[in-house]
């Protein structure tokens, strides 16, 4: 059998291929409708030396120091020490650890740059949360190196605002559809291949010739006898 005669096989189960896509994107539209918003606010920090040493020499080494120690104090940001700060702060009535669950910074390679994010129900409880944490950065040790390891202090500058978002980040209704109907698609697609084969009707010349059928199922349709599944 021709590749093209088998995928026209199994487009003929066309339905099976329907109502799966249709009942996983239906699916995902109702996940989508019954999950809450959620709001993602951004900042960025500048991680830097806090001394007033004016060799320029010192200045270079200094910046080298600095870099490697911004990945640290990116750690800070997501810690129990800070979610306890920030809880304090805001008045929050919620554990270190749902707040910690909340923020989130990185390092962007070879800089000293930090950018933060924190998440909420709302905009302004997601910004919120954001300031609270640029706030209180450098009042936080967290267990890491102390500010002034080998000489150097270190602080970290705000360089960008906490941003107060303007839509939901999650959940992504249109996103979600396209996936589920991908998802139905496939699903269907796979189920119709499996019906396809364990369904031993003779439909064509070739069905005759498989490997499937036996030579007592040849002699009956020789025969005129008919074949049962």
């Amino acid at each position: 059998m021709s590749v093209n005669a088998y995928v026209l096989r199994i487009l003929a189960r066309w339905r099976l291929i329907a109502v799966s896509t249709v009942v996983l994107g239906l699916g995902a539209l109702a996940i989508t409708l019954a999950a809450d918003p959620v709001y993602t606010s951004h900042a960025q920090l500048y991680v830097a030396s806090a001394g007033d040493d004016s060799d320029s020499e010192a200045i270079v080494a200094d910046g080298v120091r600095v870099k490697g120690r911004a990945l640290s104090y990116a750690a800070v940001a997501n810690t129990e020490a800070m979610a306890t700060v920030v809880i304090d702060d805001l008045e929050l009535d919620e554990s270190p650890e749902d707040v910690a669950d909340r923020i989130n910074a990185v390092v962007p390679f070879a800089t000293v740059l930090i950018n933060l994010s924190a998440t909420g129900d709302s905009p302004e409880q997601a910004r919120d949360l954001a300031e609270a944490v640029v706030r209180n950065y450098n009042d936080v040790p967290a267990g890491i190196e102390t500010a002034d390891v080998g000489g150097l202090r270190v602080e970290v500058s705000t360089l960008k605002e906490a941003t107060l978002p303007e839509e939901a980040t999650s959940p992504r209704p249109l996103l979600n559809i396209l996936a589920g109907l991908v998802a139905g698609l496939l699903l269907g697609v796979a189920l119709a291949v499996l019906r396809d084969l364990f369904d031993q009707r003779v439909r064509t010349p070739d069905d005759i010739r498989g490997p499937g059928l036996g030579a007592a199922r040849q002699h009956q349709l020789r025969r005129g006898g008919r074949l049962r599944a």
